[in-house]
């Protein structure tokens, strides 16, 4: 017979977000800690995790579960969801994995990690932005100043990702150093 595990019992909330000194010791190491293993799962702080989790719920990204018996864990089953989708993201992690670590169905992980995507593209304008008036600009600029860099508003790196189906006419313009076609993504931010 099947039965549902209750996500209060998965890996990753024993780990890392069962109320008490385990949540406690997981925001003092994953804060300014960069190499903790919290971090090196999901690639950021609990305390931004939890942010994040308050958003996506108040934007509707996460909806409220059907079972009466999973309502009472929702908080913790929006975190587990969450936490799977960076995962996936930071490690190049497998659904199936993820179902392991979170309690959480293969299926539902998949679901929400698409909708997450959705999620990360219709918010990008609240929080990807260029400065909007010189104000913000010389504020970022005296940033870099203060470091040495007078005149830098921000540091730019550039990914190629291998494009295993480029269409067959644009095979040479896509072919970079790296001798096959390649997706370029772009990345501009400021020092915070």
């Amino acid at each position: 017979m099947y039965r549902i595990e209750s996500v209060k019992t998965s890996c990753w909330y024993r780990e890392f977000l069962k109320p008490g000194p385990v949540r406690e010791m997981t925001y003092e190491l994953s804060g300014p800690d960069w190499y903790s293993e919290f971090r090196d799962f999901f690639h950021m702080p609990l305390s931004k995790l939890d942010k994040l989790v308050d958003i996506l719920i108040q934007h509707g990204y996460i909806k409220m579960l059907r079972s009466l018996f999973r309502c009472s864990k929702f908080q913790e089953h929006a975190e587990l969801l969450v936490m799977a989708a960076l995962h996936i993201l930071a490690k190049g992690a497998t659904f199936r994995c993820c179902r392991t670590l979170t309690h959480i169905s293969t299926s539902e992980v998949r679901k929400f990690f698409f909708a997450f995507l959705d999620a990360m593209v219709d918010m990008k304008d609240e929080y990807i932005f260029l400065p909007p008036n010189v104000t913000a600009l010389n504020r970022v600029m005296q940033a870099y100043s203060n470091l040495g860099l007078p005149g830098a508003c921000g540091s730019m790196d550039v990914v190629h990702i291998k494009w295993s189906a480029c269409p067959a006419g644009d095979h040479n313009r896509a072919k970079g150093k790296e001798g096959y076609p390649t997706i370029a993504f772009q990345c501009i931010t400021d020092n915070t």
